[in-house]
């Protein structure tokens, strides 16, 4: 088989390609300008994309790290989902909304989610409590990160394991401290 350089390309393969440059997709790639040819061309090599180098969903999905809700965290760490639902306010947080939602509108009843539910807003967090259920409190998860590559693989690198006042300050701001009359503390009963 002879080697050659045919439009930047050097190697046996050469041979064997040459012989396709009349199809549409070998011009696409290598054409004389190197230019974009005609819609067809491009829709023609975003299916051969697909093909050769499919992405599902699935596989997107599987990267994300999403939150999984407290109860998953119950079966590896017993004693701090015992105590956690004993003793920290945080585990009934939704009932401060569900208090207060009469008198709110829907967009500040949503604003209410992002400190008082798990991960809304986030993948995988909280939606609604018809969709999401089991992410209607601040759960483990809002100190400790989503935890579903966590609970697959069992790694603690995979988890916030050295929570801080910063993450505590992400809803127990200024603002809110002094308005609601309630501070920061650390595993707040929960551990």
């Amino acid at each position: 088989m002879k080697f050659e350089k045919r439009n930047g390309v050097v190697g046996r393969d050469v041979a064997v390609c040459c012989k396709m440059r009349e199809f549409s997709v070998w011009k696409l790639l290598f054409g004389q300008a190197g230019a974009i040819g005609r819609p067809t061309d491009l829709i023609l090599l975003g299916l051969i994309l697909l093909i050769f180098f499919p992405v599902t969903v699935e596989a997107q999905n599987k990267s994300i790290n999403r939150y999984i809700g407290l109860n998953a965290c119950k079966s590896c760490h017993p004693a701090q989902h015992e105590n956690y639902q004993k003793y920290a306010r945080k585990s009934r947080s939704f009932k401060s909304v569900e208090k207060m939602k009469k008198g709110l509108t829907p967009d500040e009843i949503n604003g209410c989610y992002h400190c008082h539910t798990t991960g809304h807003g986030q993948p995988g967090g909280f939606v609604s409590i018809e969709q999401t259920p089991d992410l209607k409190n601040a759960g483990c998860e809002v100190c400790h990160g989503p935890g579903m590559h966590h609970a697959e693989d069992g790694d603690p690198d995979l988890i916030v394991r050295e929570v801080t006042l910063d993450i505590c300050k992400r809803c127990h701001t200024e603002d809110r401290v002094q308005s609601f009359r309630y501070k920061p503390v650390i595993y707040a009963g929960s551990h």
